[in-house]
């Protein structure tokens, strides 16, 4: 495992403790040249503030300690979230 993924990963371990409160995860899929694929799962999957959380906290987080890291891709299918954190309207 190359530098830029081992940082990733680090990354994104430390991220998952403050959406686990949420009953979240943000799962590292994939590093391909330079781009980090990801899965939000539990309370992240289909929750409205999702991306916020992914753009606001975790890359900000990824890209400070990666700076080489080109994108990161979302590959959640947030459509088929059972038990979102945020439910708009609720």
């Amino acid at each position: 495992m190359h530098s830029a993924q081992w940082q990733a990963r680090r990354r994104s371990r430390t991220s998952n403790s403050s959406v686990d409160t949420h009953g979240g995860k943000i799962v590292l899929m994939k590093v391909a040249d330079g781009h980090l694929y990801i899965e939000m799962t539990g309370g992240c999957q289909g929750c409205a503030s999702s991306q916020l959380t992914l753009r606001q906290g975790f890359e900000r987080m990824v890209r400070r300690a990666v700076p080489d890291v080109i994108e990161i891709i979302d590959v959640t299918d947030h459509l088929r979230g059972q038990m979102p954190y945020y439910r708009p309207g609720s």
